[in-house]
């Protein structure tokens, strides 16, 4: 499934958990170092044809400033709770400093890295030309075996980093892959990362 379509729903169903709970949810698509869209404070399993109507149309695209996002969105006034974070992380200038904010204001972090199996384990070879889906810039490259082969040791080391900044901050830390169904790995996996309850 689309990374982005796999993340609206995500969101969608993880809202609904909320709501359901009586919490109060806020939401918003981060893109080019600000809140490009954003919908809250809401509650109560009423407001869920509101999340619903904000996530529907919201399309991919733009330059990705995860810091810049995440700034803007933890400036923001708003109660402190538990800011969950969906994304690939792939942004040229990090993540680090924009979730350092959140912590800095005494917010609860989890972060869901999701990624699609090919950016793991690409089963691409050849001369090839890359296109960035939400920047539409290209990058050509050479695939072969070996190349392949130190592109997967990159990434698993690249996971494994996260996995351990997130640790080493405090903040809960969940890799999902688009393979598993997006439901599953709401009901499934983040039950047992005790993410959700």
């Amino acid at each position: 499934m689309n990374k982005f379509d796999y993340a609206r729903r995500l969101a969608g169903g993880l809202g609904a958990v909320a709501l359901s709970n009586g919490d109060q949810l806020s939401v918003a698509l981060l893109r080019d170092g600000q809140l490009a869209a954003e919908d809250g404070p809401m509650r109560g399993p009423a407001a869920l044809a509101r999340l619903f109507r904000f996530l529907e149309p919201l399309a991919p695209g733009g330059n990705t400033d995860l810091n810049g996002s995440l700034r803007q969105a933890a400036i923001k006034p708003r109660r402190r709770g538990l800011a969950i974070l969906i994304s690939d992380l792939l942004a040229p200038e990090g993540y680090e400093s924009g979730l350092r904010e959140f912590l800095g204001r005494n917010y609860e972090v989890v972060l869901l890295h999701l990624l699609a199996p090919d950016e793991l384990d690409p089963q691409l070879a050849g001369d090839l030309q890359l296109v960035d889906l939400e920047t539409g810039q290209g990058q050509d490259v050479s695939l072969d075996g070996g190349l392949r082969s130190l592109y997967r040791q990159r990434a698993q080391a690249w996971l494994q980093a996260v996995q351990a900044d997130c640790r080493k901050r405090g903040i809960r830390y969940l890799y999902l892959n688009t393979r598993r169904p997006w439901d599953q790995a709401l009901l499934l996996e983040m039950r047992h990362a005790a993410i959700v309850k």
